[in-house]
C-alpha cells in the first residue's frame, strides 16, 4: 500500500541552521522538497566531488583484479592518479587502434624507410608507389619506368615505379608513409607496454575501491546537506523548510521540533503539491519490487499500489511465455550459482527470491503441458499433466480468459475507488464494453458462437461509460462532443487489448517450436548438428528471458494500468538522511 504522507514546514534560526540540519538527517524520514533552487559555490564543489567519485570508482570496477582492500589516505591525490591513468589508456588505446590499421595496410609493401626514398629524389631517381585493382587486363607499362610488383592481395596488385624524372601514371597512387613499418611496429610495441603497465597500476589501485566507495557516500550526504541548506528560503534570522513526512512517523518530528526549539506546521498534501510515493507491503509482495525497479516506475502519490496484482499475474504470464520446464530449471540453476556468488554483497535478496518464484512455477507450468527442452523429442510415457494445457484452441482461449479477469480487476478496482460519485457507473459500462469484446475475441480467433446479447453489451456498455464519465450533467454536456471520438476509439482500444494477451500464447509457442527445431537437427547433420542443437537452445533461452521484458511487463505496466487510469507518474520517497561511516577497511 501507498503510505500517507503529511506536508510539513520547519522554521529554524539561521545561526543554528547547520546543527539542525544534522539533527534532522539523524531523525532520516523528512523527504526534502526544495523552495528554491539548490545553487552556490559548496552546491557546486560537493557536486563536483560526487561526479568525480563516480567517475573514479567505474573506472575501478572494470578492474579485472581485486587485490586486498585498504584505506585510502589521501583519495584525492589517489583519484587524480586514477583518471590520469585511464587518460593515457585511452589515449593510447586510440593510437594503437589506428597505428594497427597502418600497419595491415603497409605489410603489404613491406618494409622499407620514406626518407631513403627522399634522398632518392633529390638526387633523380623518383620512386613511387601504386595500386592498381587485381582485376584490370592488358595492363600497360610505361616504357620509361621500371615496374616492380611487390604484392597482390585484397583484390589489389601493388608496384613500385622507378624513374628520372617526376611523371603521374593514370594509376592510383600511394602516397609515402611517415615512419616505416618497423618504427611503426616498434611504436606500437612501445604504447601497448604503456597500456599495460597502466592497467596494472590499475589494478593495484583497485584496493582502493570499497574505501572510495564510502568517501562517495559521505560526500553525497555532504552534497545532500548543501542543496538543502541552499534550496531553504530564508526571511531576517530564520529558515524555512519544506517536505514531507510519513503519518507515523509524524510523532517523532514533533518531539525533535520541541527538542531543538524548531519552529513546525504540519498539514495535509494539496492536489498541487508532488508528495513522493512511499510503499510498504507484505513481504510476499514485496518480491514485484526487483521487476519493477528494473523499469524504474513507481506509481504516484494519489494512484494505488497494485504491486500484488502485479506479482500474481507477472509471475503467471512468466511462466507461460518461457513454458518450458527444462529452461524454468536452468534459470533456477543460474539463480542459485548467482545467489552463492554474488548473494554475499547484496544486503537486500528479494531479487533471488522473485527469481526463484518465477523459474519455480515456470518449471510447474512446464509440467502441466509436458514441455522439457521441447516435447517431440519426449517419450510416449512422458505425458503432460494437463493435455487440455496443448490444445492450441484452449490455450488461446485461456489467454482471452487471463485478459478478461485482469482488465475486470482493473475496472472493479477503479469502481470501487470512485465510490460514492454516480461515475462508478462509467465502470459498469466499461465492464460491459470489457465482457462483449472478449466474446468477439473468443468468434474472431476462435470460431466459438457470440451470445446474442454481445452487440447490445457493447454498445450500451459504451454508452454508460461515456454518459457517466463526468459527475454532473453540466460537465457531461459541457465537455461530451470533445470526448465522443477519443472515447470510441477506447472502445475499440479495448478490444485489441483483450486480443493482445494472445501474445502469452503466440510467443510460448513459438519457444516450444524452435526448442523442437534444435532438437531435431543431430538426427540431419550428424556431430555438427549437437552444435546447432546447443546453439539454438542458447539462443532461445536468451530471447525468452527477453520475451519477459517486452511483453509479460507490458501487458501489467500499459493494457492493465491503461483501464485502471495509472500512470506510473510517482517519485521515490527519498529522506534526507545521515549515514555517514569512517573510510576504512
Amino acid at each position: 500500500m501507498i503510505v500517507s504522507m503529511k506536508k510539513i514546514h520547519v522554521i529554524v534560526q539561521k545561526s543554528h541552521l547547520e546543527a539542525s540540519l544534522e539533527r534532522l538527517a539523524e531523525l532520516g524520514t523528512v523527504h526534502i522538497e526544495h523552495c528554491q533552487s539548490p545553487t552556490g559555490h559548496r552546491v557546486d564543489e560537493a557536486n563536483e566531488t560526487v561526479e568525480v567519485l563516480d567517475q573514479v570508482i567505474g573506472i575501478l570496477e572494470t578492474c579485472t583484479e581485486r587485490p586486498a582492500q585498504k584505506k585510502c589516505e589521501d583519495w584525492i591525490k589517489t583519484a587524480t592518479e586514477i583518471l590520469d591513468l585511464q587518460s593515457l589508456i585511452t589515449q593510447n588505446a586510440d593510437f594503437i587502434e589506428k597505428r594497427k590499421a597502418l600497419i595491415t595496410k603497409w605489410e603489404e609493401w613491406g618494409n622499407f624507410d620514406p626518407v631513403e626514398i627522399e634522398k632518392l629524389r633529390d638526387k633523380g631517381m623518383f620512386v613511387e608507389l601504386y595500386e592498381i585493382p587485381a582485376s584490370t587486363k592488358n595492363l600497360i607499362l610505361p616504357d620509361n619506368h621500371v615496374f616492380q610488383e611487390v604484392s597482390n592481395s585484397r583484390g589489389m596488385r601493388r608496384f613500385i615505379s622507378i624513374s628520372d624524372k617526376a611523371e603521374d601514371l593514370p594509376f592510383t597512387k600511394v602516397s609515402l608513409p611517415t615512419n616505416s613499418l618497423n618504427n611503426l611496429k616498434m611504436l606500437q610495441e612501445h604504447d601497448e607496454m604503456k597500456v599495460k603497465a597502466a592497467k596494472e597500476l590499475l589494478n593495484e589501485n583497485a584496493a582502493y575501491l570499497e574505501c572510495l566507495k564510502q568517501i562517495r557516500e559521505n560526500s553525497q550526504y555532504d552534497l545532500t546537506f548543501s542543496q538543502t541548506a541552499a534550496g531553504m528560503t530564508d526571511y531576517d534570522d530564520v529558515c524555512f523548510l519544506k517536505g514531507f513526512i510519513p503519518d507515523d512517523q509524524v510523532f517523532d518530528l514533533k518531539d525533535y521540533s520541541k527538542q531543538n526549539h524548531w519552529g513546525l506546521l504540519i498539514e495535509d498534501p494539496s492536489d498541487e503539491d508532488e508528495v513522493p510515493t512511499l510503499m510498504r507491503n507484505p513481504k510476499w509482495v514485496e518480491l514485484s519490487k526487483p521487476a519493477l525497479g528494473v523499469i524504474e516506475i513507481l506509481p504516484g502519490y494519489k494512484e494505488v499500489d497494485v504491486s500484488a496484482v502485479f506479482l500474481i499475474f507477472f509471475t503467471l504470464f512468466f511462466a507461460i511465455l518461457i513454458g518450458d520446464a527444462g529452461y524454468g530449471a536452468i534459470f533456477l540453476l543460474f539463480t542459485f550459482i548467482a545467489q552463492k556468488k554474488l548473494g554475499h554483497k547484496l544486503k537486500d535478496q528479494t531479487a533471488f527470491s522473485l527469481l526463484y518464484l518465477l523459474n519455480g512455477f515456470t518449471v510447474f507450468w512446464g509440467i502441466l503441458t509436458g514441455t522439457y527442452f521441447g516435447q517431440q523429442w519426449l517419450p510416449e510415457s512422458i505425458n503432460p499433466v494437463v493435455p487440455w494445457l496443448n490444445d492450441m484452441d484452449n490455450l488461446q482461449w485461456l489467454c482471452f480468459t487471463i485478459a478478461l479477469v485482469h482488465l475486470n480487476i482493473a475496472h472493479i478496482w477503479t469502481a470501487i475507488r470512485k465510490m460514492p460519485s454516480i461515475t462508478v457507473l462509467s465502470e459498469v459500462g466499461w465492464l460491459m464494453v470489457i465482457w462483449g469484446m472478449y466474446f468477439l475475441a473468443n468468434m474472431f480467433v476462435l470460431g466459438k458462437a457470440v451470445p446474442s446479447f454481445t452487440g447490445p453489451l457493447i454498445i450500451g456498455g459504451a454508452v454508460v461509460a461515456l454518459l457517466f464519465m463526468f459527475p454532473s450533467f453540466k460537465e457531461l454536456k459541457k465537455n461530451i462532443g470533445q470526448e465522443s471520438i477519443p472515447h470510441v476509439l477506447s472502445v475499440i482500444g479495448a478490444g485489441t487489448d483483450i486480443i493482445s494477451y494472445i501474445r502469452l500464447f503466440a510467443v510460448g509457442l513459438a519457444a516450444v517450436a524452435v526448442a523442437d527445431a534444435a532438437n531435431a537437427m543431430p538426427a540431419e547433420m550428424g556431430f555438427t548438428g549437437y552444435i546447432f542443437m546447443f546453439v539454438l537452445h542458447v539462443l532461445n533461452l536468451i530471447l525468452s528471458a527477453m520475451a519477459i521484458l517486452v511483453h509479460a511487463i507490458r501487458l501489467n505496466v500499459l493494457e492493465f494500468s491503461g483501464h485502471l487510469g495509472l500512470e506510473w507518474v510517482g517519485s521515490k520517497y527519498n529522506p534526507f538522511k545521515k549515514k555517514l561511516k569512517e573510510a576504512t577497511i
